[in-house]
C-alpha cells in the first residue's frame, strides 16, 4: 500500500500528489515517472492552451498593427494630395473674341505645326486663347472633316 502526502509536491511547476513510499516494497523511478505522468500531461495540456491564447492575442495585434499601417498610409496619401493641392494656383484663361472661322483656322494651323503632339481641348483653349466650348465643337467638325483623329 502506497502513502500519499497530504502536501502538493511540485516539479518544475508540475503540481501533482506525490508517493513517498511503499510498506512493501521500493519505489523506483519507473513507480514515480507512471504516477506523474497523468499530472503532467494535464498540466503541460494546460500551459499550451494559456500559450495559444497568447499567441492568438499577438496575431491579433499584429492584424491591428497591419490595418493601422495600411490606414496610416492612406492618410499620408491625402495628405499629400491636399499639400500639392495647396501648392497649385488657379489659372487664369484669357479668351479672345474671334469669329468662329478664325478660331478654326487657329486650330487648324496649330495642329499642323504640332502633328505629332496629343492635344486635349483644354490645352487649345489656353494655348489659344480660345472659349473652351468653342474648342469642343470645332474639334468634332475637324473630325468629320477627318482632318484630325481623336482618341474618343
Amino acid at each position: 500500500m502506497y502513502e500519499i502526502n497530504k502536501y502538493p509536491f511540485e516539479v518544475r511547476g508540475v503540481v501533482t500528489p506525490v508517493v513517498l513510499h511503499s510498506r512493501n516494497y521500493e519505489i523506483t523511478p519507473k513507480d514515480i515517472l507512471q504516477h506523474l505522468t497523468p499530472y503532467i500531461i494535464q498540466n503541460i495540456d494546460a500551459m499550451m492552451d494559456e500559450k495559444m491564447e497568447t499567441l492568438n492575442g499577438l496575431i491579433e495585434q499584429i492584424g491591428d498593427v497591419n490595418q493601422l499601417k495600411e490606414e496610416i498610409n492612406q492618410l499620408n496619401e491625402k495628405l499629400s494630395y491636399l499639400e500639392l493641392e495647396q501648392e497649385l494656383e488657379p489659372t487664369v484663361i484669357y479668351i479672345e473674341q474671334m469669329s468662329r472661322d478664325d478660331a478654326k483656322e487657329k486650330i487648324r494651323t496649330y495642329f499642323n505645326d504640332n502633328e505629332d503632339e496629343d492635344v486635349y481641348p483644354s490645352d487649345l483653349s489656353e494655348k489659344l486663347h480660345i472659349d473652351y466650348q468653342l474648342v469642343w465643337d470645332i474639334i468634332k467638325e475637324l473630325k468629320e472633316e477627318e482632318f484630325i483623329e481623336t482618341g474618343d
